[in-house]
């Protein structure tokens, strides 16, 4: 799997491969004897799934935190200046709908701060797209331009 393809997958779909990879095999366990979830943004917390717990001459308890990172949404989508036409009324979703579409991402409502955008004049407004504090992929905020569209008048 390239980098690419893993800005498109959430943390909970890798989560299962990444500690599988992790487990001695020496120790008997499997990802079935687990169960896996994110605690916070970058942790994912790993216990013996009840059932293991009540399995005769299972040896392992407690829990244990793998860390990951989420990505940075300036870091990914580097500085330079991103412009985009808005179709007002619009809101953070429909900026992360169109940068999803160029960048092929997986930003979806819950990685984000969704809010109002102001009404856009021909100048433009500087509008900074920010991730959720709860988002388990992305963190940041990334600066956009936001341009009003602009029809050309009918001809009659």
């Amino acid at each position: 799997m390239s980098d690419l393809d893993t800005y498109k997958q959430r943390p909970e779909d890798l989560m299962s491969d990444a500690i599988a990879a992790l487990i001695n095999p020496s120790t008997g366990v499997t990802m079935s004897d687990l169960s896996l979830s994110i605690d916070n943004p970058g942790t994912v917390i790993v216990v013996p799934s009840s059932q293991t717990l009540t399995q005769p001459g299972w040896l392992y308890y407690g829990h244990a935190e793998a860390r990951y990172s989420t990505i940075d949404f300036e870091s990914l989508l580097g500085t330079f200046e991103l412009r985009l036409m808005v179709a007002m009324p619009a809101t953070t979703m429909d900026i992360v709908t169109t940068l999803n579409q160029i960048f092929d991402l997986a930003i979806t409502s819950d990685d984000v701060v969704n809010e109002i955008i102001p009404t856009l004049t021909q100048s433009g407004m500087t509008y900074l797209v920010k991730a959720s504090p709860t988002s388990t992929m992305w963190r940041g905020q990334r600066a956009v331009k936001l341009y009003p569209v602009t029809l050309p008048p009918s001809e009659s």
